[in-house]
């Protein structure tokens, strides 16, 4: 009787086999993501288990070259081109992960994109009796490169079948991942409790700590912190000492992001964080060492520009001023905590606003009218005052020339003297004298936004220019200044894309701006950057809003908050 049944399993046609469960289909789907930094003898990148990320994956890595080709991974599509190499997944946490390279000496980039199982090296073994199982593997997950017998080419994914279970084993011989297998059917997977083991470190009872928190503890410990210290622990946020300040990254959030801002928008006495979305705004708080998302308005309908923050109805609480655009019509918003929900409190105002930092009163906040389609910001700025649920249109706030509303700091020279640091058009940084005079022009690129307009209808857009919403500048001290510095594509006027950036304080040395220290360099573009105390120790920090992949109608974007605790 067993003898009828083997032959009967065998003769059965390849297309009568039952198709693979779903689960281990999804274990080996393609899910495309970007290494945000080196950690250690590791890298940083921005997946987590929301895509389903587990610890042992492996991931193909693509240069920027081949990143082009990843943008239809969303709708299931192969990328072109073979991968650099290979990097394994060794913890999985909230809004991040950490992988190490696999057997080779590259060393990937900030911005270089991964592709977790594309054309991971594979093979099947078993008896012959099993072939039937490593044919329907082979149909099923496309994605894998599968290597014929006798290849001489190494397998990074070897399947076996061993007793009742389907084994999968990475270059090592570690088990990877485990399936349960009978009847000829694969099943629901085994635990993956062996994980836990491999890539985890032993520590206290009931207690799993990454290698990455174990470093940071001795190298805390030898400057004079805590090895306990909870923020090691925090699930949607790491830390890392280097250079001349601590990081911290927050959780993955979709979307573009425009603007970030810091304040106590709801008067409960501790600081939340805003970010502005193309076309949401976000409300976060950090709890337990996470930031959490509070609230969210929709502004369907509406292109977001920037974010800026004012409390000018003197009630100790700032509102949320939010440039905004529709067709050829500025229409903009303020947001206000009221009665227990953040509310539009205005809508429709033709006015861009700006948060500029006077020399001798602090931040005001600015605005600007629309001007005519050839000199749609050459209008005067001005105040931006409140009466009730009005604003009102204040003094003139007159700038050099060369400024625009959205990228100018006055500064003091060293012959105390009245000077201006603005980003153009070019990417250039330049410092005028009040009269419009340029002092000073960089060589490097400064700034680099990918926020921008047209002042006109659709059917006159191909014959105007854009309007980009340049980076703002920071006033760090009496002395120092911060800029934003994104690299990477900006030779088109009406095409701009950054996949690197950092942030540069800068000194004014009588000749011109030279750089004093920057951030840690994020393999994304920084969209905007804010000072504020966001994690409410008293001390200020320094926060970005750095977005690692574009929302499109193809994928979801990934963006993240990036705080940089700064020591005095």
């Amino acid at each position: 009787m067993k003898t009828l049944l083997v032959f009967l399993a065998l003769s059965l046609p390849f297309q009568a086999l039952a198709e693979l469960p779903t689960q281990i289909v999804s274990d080996f789907s393609l899910t495309n993501g970007t290494i945000i930094m080196p950690v250690d003898d590791g890298y940083l990148l921005d997946l987590d288990d929301s895509v389903s990320l587990q610890e042992g994956d492996i991931l193909a890595l693509y240069g920027p070259a081949e990143s082009e080709t990843l943008t239809a991974l969303e709708s299931g599509a192969e990328p072109q081109g073979q991968p650099r190499g290979f990097l394994q997944v060794t913890s999985v946490k909230s809004g991040y992960s950490y992988a190490r390279m696999i057997g080779t000496s590259i060393e990937p980039l900030p911005g270089d994109r991964v592709v977790r199982y594309s054309k991971v090296p594979a093979v099947y073994q078993s008896a012959a009796t099993d072939a039937a199982l490593g044919k329907e593997l082979q149909a099923e997950l496309t994605t894998l490169h599968w290597l014929a017998p006798g290849s001489a080419q190494s397998a990074e994914l070897t399947f076996v079948l061993d007793e009742k279970k389907l084994l999968v084993r990475d270059s090592t011989g570690d088990v990877i991942k485990s399936y349960q297998y009978a009847n000829g059917r694969i099943s629901a997977p085994y635990s993956a409790a062996y994980q836990q083991e491999r890539f985890g470190q032993g520590g206290e009872k009931g207690q799993i700590r990454t290698a990455l928190n174990e470093t940071v503890n001795n190298l805390l410990g030898s400057v004079g912190l805590s090895d306990r210290d909870r923020r090691l622990e925090a699930p949607g946020i790491i830390l890392r000492r280097q250079q001349e300040s601590d990081i911290w990254i927050g959780p993955r959030m979709e979307g573009n992001p425009v603007g970030v801002a810091i304040g106590d928008f709801d008067k409960d006495g501790q600081q939340e964080t805003a970010v502005a979305m193309e076309d949401e705004l976000l409300v976060q708080r950090l709890v337990d060492g996470e930031l959490k998302t509070v609230a969210t308005v929709d502004f369907k309908g509406l292109q977001l520009l920037n974010l800026e923050t004012a409390d000018l109805d003197g009630n100790g609480s700032p509102e949320l001023y939010i440039s905004a655009y529709s067709a050829k019509d500025v229409r903009s918003v303020m947001v206000e905590f009221v009665d227990g929900a953040y509310q539009k409190i205005i809508s429709n105002n033709s006015w861009f606003f700006r948060t500029i930092d006077l020399l001798d009163e602090g931040k005001v906040l600015a605005g600007q009218i629309l001007g005519p389609i050839d000199a749609p910001m050459a209008a005067t700025s001005f105040r931006v005052g409140r009466s009730g649920d009005q604003l009102i249109r204040g003094e003139s706030l007159p700038l050099p020339g060369a400024a625009t509303l959205f990228s100018v700091l006055p500064f003091i020279g060293l012959n105390n003297d009245l000077l201006y640091a603005t980003i153009n058009f070019n990417d250039k940084l330049g410092v005028y004298s009040p009269g419009g005079n340029q002092l000073w022009q960089s060589v490097d690129f400064y700034g680099g936004s990918e926020v921008f307009f047209f002042p006109a209808d659709d059917t006159q857009r191909e014959l105007v220019k854009p309007v980009m919403v340049q980076q703002r500048i920071l006033r760090l001290s009496p002395d120092e200044m911060l800029v934003v510095k994104n690299k990477g594509l900006r030779a088109f006027e009406r095409y701009r894309s950054y996949n690197e950036g950092s942030v540069v304080a800068m000194e004014w040395d009588g000749f011109g701006l030279a750089e004093n220290w920057q951030t840690v360099p994020q393999g994304g573009y920084i969209a905007d950057i804010a000072l504020g105390d966001i994690d409410n120790d008293g001390e200020q920090e320094l926060i970005e809003v750095v977005m690692y992949s574009r929302d499109n109608f193809m994928q979801k974007g990934r963006s993240s908050i990036v705080i940089y605790e700064l020591l005095h």
